[in-house]
């Protein structure tokens, strides 16, 4: 069984997860406390909440739309630091990508598909996360 998630996590307060939620209201927002303190927005994941083609396709479209949004939402935001993370995890194997963004400007990049958890490592280092054998606490099994 695999695991795909597509959303972003940041250091910013209740405040920005009630906007994030008002601008994407198909996502699911959870506060974080451990490893960092903040927040993470997860889009709608059409390969398990699809009932028919029609619904996959719509639900396909609604990661992106957080995508794009990201760097324009984190305007309103200055202080806060945002990570768009899509993760995609089959058979033990998880290849991560994505980028920071603060203040409306991409501040990393991650996009070579490279296995292994090095990549989530660099995405979450701005939010001050160590990643320890490559758990992550948001990405494990119920979280969501």
């Amino acid at each position: 069984m695999g695991f795909r998630f597509r959303g972003f996590f940041s250091d910013a307060d209740e405040a920005a997860m009630a906007a994030a939620v008002s601008r994407w209201p198909f996502c699911t927002a959870k506060p974080v406390v451990d490893p960092f303190r903040g927040f993470g927005l997860r889009a709608p994941d059409p390969d398990r909440e699809a009932d028919s083609d029609e619904e996959y396709e719509r639900l396909l479209e609604l990661p992106f739309a957080v995508e794009r949004g990201l760097a324009e939402f984190s305007l309103g935001f200055p202080d806060a630091t945002f990570v768009f993370i899509d993760a995609d995890c089959v058979g033990g194997t998880c290849v991560y990508t994505g980028f920071v963004v603060r203040a409306g400007a991409v501040h990393l990049s991650v996009a070579d598909v490279q296995p292994g958890s090095e990549p989530l490592q660099r995405l979450l280092q701005p939010l001050g996360v160590q990643l320890r054998s490559g758990y992550f606490a948001p990405f494990t099994r119920g979280y969501w």
